[in-house]
């Protein structure tokens, strides 16, 4: 038990040698398919690393989400046809922990995919995952064919163009235009406002003047006002 407890394991080599071996054995040639998904691991114990509450997507329904203590991993599996028959198997070849507040289970999908792929440059990863997945067809992953499901109804937009150095972000474009904005009501507002002579305030039509005052106001008289 010391040795798997106290060695010092390096799982990326780990898992390149054994995609290595699964490839040459099974797909020497041509296109490589893979399958990728999460699954929970139940896992129980104060001493855990990464553990948590997950949803256990095989005993959740549509109507009912039912949530288990473990860890959440990224699997990602070479596809593998078995010559007795029957449904394709799903061997293993990376895994990441997902950490809660840590990097999403997207950003290590896609970590994953792209070291598969500086494993095998000149070869054409055919991946296939569910809808969580869908959204990595935009991250531009090399030599990867993505299938996968998405909604019948769902808005697809073009990738938006290089950001600049040093240009504002959609918050920060929207704050100066929601500024702007309030600046340019609350001058139109002002300008279509009434000053009578000789008080010390201004007043919006409607209302009532204020009384005057003895300290100086920095007030703004218009073309309107002066007549009155």
């Amino acid at each position: 038990h010391r040795f798997f407890r106290a060695g010092a394991w390096c799982m990326s080599r780990l898992w390149e040698q054994l995609s290595r071996r699964g490839v040459e054995r099974f797909y020497p040639q041509g296109a490589i398919p893979l399958t990728l998904d999460d699954t929970a691991f139940h896992k129980s114990g104060r001493k855990i690393e990464g553990a948590g509450w997950w949803r256990d997507a095989v005993r959740s329904t549509g109507q009912r989400v039912v949530h288990c203590f473990g860890l959440n991993l990224a699997v990602l599996c070479l596809r593998i046809d078995p010559p007795w028959g029957g449904e394709p198997l799903s061997l293993p070849i990376n895994a990441r922990l997902h950490h809660t507040g840590e990097e999403r289970l997207l950003d290590l999908a896609e970590a994953m995919i792209r070291e598969v792929a500086q494993w095998f440059p000149g070869r054409t990863l055919q991946l296939s995952a569910d809808g969580f997945f869908a959204t990595l067809a935009g991250q531009k992953v090399p030599n990867t064919h993505l299938t996968s499901r998405m909604r019948r109804d769902a808005a697809i937009y073009t990738a938006p163009p290089q950001r600049r150095p040093g240009q504002f972000g959609i918050c920060a474009t929207v704050i100066l235009m929601l500024i702007r904005y309030a600046l340019t009501l609350a001058l139109s507002r002002w300008e279509r406002g009434q000053m009578k002579s000789g008080d010390g305030a201004p007043f919006h039509s409607g209302t009532s003047p204020l009384p005057a005052r003895s300290a100086n106001w920095p007030l703004r008289k218009t073309s309107r006002a002066s007549q009155l």
